[in-house]
């Protein structure tokens, strides 16, 4: 059975009592998720987080009298798209956990607790990515903070182990707006919290509230026109 918002991966199971069922696994991951983000935030980070959190979810089971070995398969190494969900297996129990409204634990550790409740993992609709040269989906995606593929940005594990970047692994980025921790710009945030330097073009809502600033690269990707989103220039 599917359940809305969030759906988690599974795990290998053997049990001499009662058959684990796909529901129960389901929410023994969507459990151990939740544990884990608070961790991550909490002490600034997990080590190893795949291993940790295939233990947490066994303890969960066992906590209903399951005693299983879980495993966490991440398909994200070799497809872009995967980067939004991982698969659990248990024996013969297989579910696979969408990260659709998962707190994301990077912008919790860097930013603080507050930001990752507005900072939820969600599939970006618009594709393909060119689409936010239109101004007005831009601006969509801005304020409801949607993620998307990348190949520099880090996956949902390495976020937990307070990474902004993941050569092994195709990941998200979403796009950090205001500019919080005052560096002087706002763009996608594994270049938000980097040292990287590169022009930035700046662009104000259009409500005229929030500023935005976006790098040559991501501008290209996102198909944004400084002439058709009328951007300032160069910041």
């Amino acid at each position: 059975m599917w359940v809305s918002a969030l759906i988690l991966t599974c795990i290998f199971v053997t049990n001499s009592n009662d058959e684990l069922s796909q529901d129960e696994l389901w929410h023994a991951t969507d459990n151990a998720v939740e544990h884990a983000i608070d961790e991550a935030i909490n002490l600034g980070g997990i080590a190893n987080s795949k291993i940790y959190l295939e233990e947490e979810i066994a303890k969960k089971l066992a906590e209903k009298g399951y005693s299983v070995k879980v495993k966490i398969i991440r398909e994200n190494e070799i497809d872009i798209d995967a980067a939004f969900y991982f698969d659990v297996f248990a024996g013969k129990v297989k579910c696979r956990y969408y990260l659709d409204g998962i707190r994301d634990p990077l912008i919790g550790i860097r930013l603080g607790k507050d930001y990752s409740l507005h900072y939820r993992i969600r599939k970006c609709p618009y594709s393909p990515y060119e689409q936010h040269g239109e101004r007005e989906i831009l601006e969509d995606c801005l304020n409801k903070h949607y993620y998307h593929s990348s190949r520099d940005g880090a996956d949902f594990f390495a976020r937990l182990e307070n990474k902004s970047s993941d050569g092994r692994y195709y990941g998200l980025e979403v796009f950090i707006t205001d500019d919080p921790l005052g560096c002087g710009r706002s763009c996608v945030d594994h270049i938000y919290f980097s040292d990287y330097t590169s022009n930035y073009h700046s662009l104000e809502s259009l409500d005229g509230e929030k500023r935005f600033y976006l790098d040559d690269c991501h501008c290209k990707k996102y198909g944004i026109s400084m002439e058709s989103l009328s951007m300032e220039g160069l910041h």
